[in-house]
């Protein structure tokens, strides 16, 4: 039985995260896959600033050296640290990066990432552009894109007809990258034009949900705009029900999981073209990219006033992920066709 462990910083709330519980004990193939994590459960910000402590890193490097799994699989810079020490102390054990962003968060992991690609057997990626965008030059060593469909959601008839509302929402971290003080600007559009406008926002905070309800109090949104805190993907759902748009500002991404599944649950997602988004969201045809606030405003309002064109870019996100491969299931075939 070949043994793979995942390896993640901590149990929080994100796509890598939820991707990885996905997989958690499963098998096939004679394989067995564990996800591990350095740190135990972590919400708050407080908890996060915590899960820097260089000692643990070392201790779960050295304990997985001992262990000495067939396969090890890191993701993130606290992870990746720990998979490289586990790595240097044991070549027998087959390692893997696995990124889920098109930039690095800093210098230490810009430094970490690039070490544990040279020491890796394989780096795995969700998606192409996170590659391309993290390396100035393709790596040395074999590249693989594994998808990141968590789940099959209900299906959606793409011809059922849907009149349009001016109800938007977003699900992610509250953190910089998402940018959310922009996405409340083009609400802000949005809403002057249409009182009746309404903004749910779903997330954990990544240190900026106080300037953000700062912004949404000195912006007199009132009800319009509400935090609805962390969810499970159950309640995302519930809470997206009655919307018609997915509004994400992020100044960078990988595969963004959350557009996808916006995506599939028939909401026209309003978004920044970057990382992934720029190949699978496209103008006019599945998606409203946002080139600056005022067009973007303004193609909500022109689709809000002409629910056929609605209906049609609801139809190209629907069937845009028809079909796509679930995410264990390329895992799976990822491992086995690294024996």
């Amino acid at each position: 039985m070949r043994r793979i462990i995942h390896l993640i910083p901590y149990d929080g709330i994100g796509g890598v995260e939820e991707a990885a519980r996905s997989m958690a004990g499963t098998g096939r193939d004679g394989m067995h896959f564990e996800v591990r994590w350095l740190f135990p459960a972590v919400r708050a910000a407080e908890q996060r600033r915590a899960t820097n402590n260089p000692l643990r890193i070392l201790r779960v490097g050295v304990g997985l050296a001992r262990e000495r799994p067939d396969t090890l699989i890191v993701s993130l810079w606290r992870a990746v640290l720990a998979g490289c020490i586990a790595r240097l102390l044991s070549r027998r054990i087959r390692f893997v990066l696995f990124l889920h962003n098109s930039e690095d968060a800093h210098l230490l992991d810009r430094f970490v990432t690039r070490f544990a690609a040279w020491l890796a057997d394989e780096i795995w990626a969700d998606s192409e552009a996170t590659v391309r965008m993290r390396f100035g030059r393709p790596p040395r060593r074999p590249v693989k894109v594994i998808s990141f469909t968590l789940r099959r959601l209900a299906q959606i008839d793409p011809g059922a007809a849907v009149v349009p509302r001016p109800v938007l929402v977003f699900w992610g971290r509250l953190a910089a990258q998402k940018n959310l003080s922009r996405a409340l600007g083009i609400f802000a559009r949005i809403r002057a034009r249409c009182p009746d406008a309404e903004f749910r926002i779903i997330g954990p905070d990544g240190d900026e949900a106080k300037t953000l309800r700062a912004r949404v109090r000195s912006a007199g949104f009132g009800g319009s705009v509400r935090f609805l805190g962390a969810l499970p993907f159950e309640r995302i759902a519930a809470a997206a029900r009655g919307a018609s748009f997915y509004l994400q500002t992020s100044t960078h991404e990988g595969m963004a999981i959350s557009v996808t599944e916006a995506m599939q649950m028939g909401l026209v997602p309003v978004v920044t073209p970057v990382g992934e988004i720029a190949r699978y969201c496209r103008n006019g045809e599945n998606a409203v990219l946002i080139q600056d606030d005022g067009q973007a405003a303004e193609a909500v309002l022109a689709l809000l006033a002409s629910p056929r064109k609605y209906q049609e870019i609801r139809q190209g996100a629907i069937r845009e992920w028809q079909g796509a491969t679930l995410y264990p299931d390329a895992v799976f075939d990822a491992l086995g066709a690294s024996r």
